[in-house]
């Protein structure tokens, strides 16, 4: 097993980093503390190895050439949750997307809290000074008084900051027509843009981690089911969702790169 340290925000000492991490499976977001269960920040997903992990290609029937990772995680406890993730990660040859569809199962005898917060973290060269986040017309809503003061630059990449304390926003971003919301990061310099879908249905809610800190210069793109406040304060605001015994919830994040005009 990988090291792990539990509680507070000690899982930022063992964090890995990269394109993405996953946070939940009962926890997303700031610690909790539920009395009996000491629940440290974006929970224990991300640290818990996967098992029957395994990758092959194979021919669409509309002639695309697959090739796809997948693997299972499953969070249990002794007289607590038992929740199984099922992740499928695909692209096609040549294509310029990759398609993250997942499967969380509650294989346990009781209802379980579900929190699912997918953290994309976006950084350098991507993100650069000069880069835009564009997406339709929303509401936005900042976590925090710190947030607040950044809501009309909220879509603005600015050069690194030495000191630069991170801000939070809450995006309520509607569907296309099939369903899912879209965001793009824009980077003129490179001629690129990054784009993001996600089904609503199944992952609502649009958080944005905005970091321009010197060494730690990131954008986070993190659709969820549940803002990263923890599970307490998602329970209080009733956004808290469960998954009953024996039941099965989806979800789907397709990442896609895309050439300028």
């Amino acid at each position: 097993p990988q090291f792990f340290e539990n509680g507070g925000s000690q899982w930022l000492r063992t964090w890995g980093g990269g394109l993405l991490t996953g946070c939940g499976l009962i926890n997303a977001g700031d610690a909790v503390d539920l009395g009996e269960e000491e629940i440290g920040l974006h929970g224990r997903l991300s640290h818990t190895p996967a098992e029957n992990v395994n990758s092959k290609t194979k021919w669409s029937d509309s002639g695309f050439y697959i090739l796809e990772a997948c693997g299972e995680v499953r969070q249990s406890k002794v007289f607590g949750e038992n929740l199984l993730l099922t992740r499928r990660i695909s692209t096609a040859m040549g294509d310029n997307s990759i398609l993250i569809e997942d499967t969380v199962e509650n294989q346990g005898f009781h209802p379980s809290p579900f929190m699912l917060l997918y953290h994309i973290n976006l950084g350098w060269p991507l993100i650069d000074e000069g880069c835009t986040i564009e997406t339709v017309e929303h509401k936005i809503t900042p976590q925090n008084a710190n947030a607040a003061a950044a809501l009309d630059v909220w879509d603005k990449i600015t050069p690194p900051e030495a000191g630069f304390s991170g801000q939070v926003f809450y995006h309520d971003i509607p569907a296309t027509e099939c369903g899912c919301a879209v965001v793009r990061l824009i980077n003129k310099k490179l001629n690129l843009a990054l784009k993001l879908e996600y089904r609503i249905d199944e992952l609502p809610y649009f958080v944005q981690w905005r970091n321009l800190a010197k060494c730690e210069y990131a954008i986070g793109f993190e659709p969820a089911n549940c803002y990263p406040d923890g599970q307490i304060k998602n329970a209080e605001r009733g956004m808290l969702q469960t998954l009953a015994p024996g039941e099965t919830q989806t979800a789907m994040v397709k990442l896609i790169i895309e050439e300028l005009d």
